[in-house]
């Protein structure tokens, strides 16, 4: 069969490739660049292509991409400002007592908050961070903290600001031991060059859907949680390396992975958007020309085993 002959691989080239002739010496070209085994797998990996550049093409050419796009920009400004003011919240909650029993909430990205309401096995409507809150894990695992202990990397203040950037993308998100009143939390992780830092969150007191932030600190790398009552040398003994902190490094590492979880979720709202109003579909597929079409515009002529089929729509990279 030639490769022209599957079902909508001929209309996946098109889109992918724009206005060149693929022929079927073309083709194999193009088969063997992507590093494909078999033709399942080229016709998928071509599709992909086609889906995405497909999306790309819409978002750029007409106007409802375009208020997309708009509207995509529009999140992304808005979320940076919402996590800046979040940063500022906690810098003034740690030098300001007035702000004592203030709290702000933070929106998590999709997928974030679908990991975490896995791991407690129920929905997720909110994420509290109080400065009470805040306070408190800084007089225990802040600089001097009371729970410091030869594992700490004693965190400063400044290393405070960086737990909603933390929170909105981590490294891993798992489930930590219940709290004494039987109430679940979950803990969000970063790698760190020479550790990890964990922020921590519990069910809320009067509605377990609602999350309350409860702490945060800082571990060498291979160390275990400071609330692991089975490991001795783990509990409290001031012993902390005063050399070892958040690097400048890390802390950038951890603003940029902010930066790229807020294209991601950017992303997935436009590919939202697109599936449920069938954007692509109304726009590209309809007026999608022939093979023959093309062909002819470069003096050429095409045969019915050349045409092949053009069946079946390409699909949509969710990339």
């Amino acid at each position: 069969m030639s490769l022209l002959k599957r079902s909508g691989l001929a209309k996946a080239v098109h889109l992918f490739d724009g206005e060149k002739p693929m022929d079927t010496v073309a083709l194999r070209a193009l088969f063997n660049s992507l590093g494909v085994g078999t033709m399942d797998e080229f016709v998928g990996r071509v599709q992909a292509m086609a889906g995405a550049a497909e999306i790309e093409r819409f978002l750029n050419e007409t106007e409802e991409g375009r208020k997309l796009v708009a509207q995509a920009a529009d999140f992304k400004e808005k979320t940076k400002r919402e996590v800046k003011a979040i940063a500022d919240f906690i810098k003034t909650a740690l030098n300001d007592k007035t702000k004592r029993g203030k709290a702000k909430f933070i929106k998590l990205p999709e997928y974030v908050n679908m990991l975490a309401e896995r791991k407690l096995g129920h929905k997720i409507k909110s994420h509290r961070i109080g400065a009470n809150e805040i306070n408190h894990a800084y007089n225990h695992h802040g600089v001097g903290g009371s729970k410091l202990n030869e594992n700490s990397i004693p965190l400063r203040k400044e290393d405070f600001e960086l737990l909603p950037y933390i929170m909105y993308a981590p490294d891993r998100v798992e489930k930590s031991e219940p709290q004494v009143n039987g109430s679940e939390s979950i803990k969000y992780i970063k790698e760190l060059s020479d550790g990890t830092v964990v922020v921590v969150e519990r069910e809320g007191r009067n509605d377990v859907e609602e999350m309350e932030n409860i702490n945060m600190w800082a571990d060498k790398k291979n160390s275990l949680s400071p609330y692991d009552v089975y490991a001795p040398k783990n509990r409290a003994s001031h012993a902390t390396s005063a050399t070892l902190v958040i690097s400048p490094k890390d802390a950038a590492k951890i603003r940029q992975d902010f930066e790229i979880a807020i294209e991601k979720e950017a992303k997935r709202k436009i590919n939202l958007q697109i599936d449920k109003n069938q954007f692509k579909s109304t726009y590209l597929t309809p007026n999608l020309p022939s093979r023959r079409d093309r062909l002819s515009r470069q003096g050429g002529t095409s045969s019915p085993k050349d045409r092949g089929s053009v069946e079946g729509d390409a699909a949509v990279s969710d990339n």
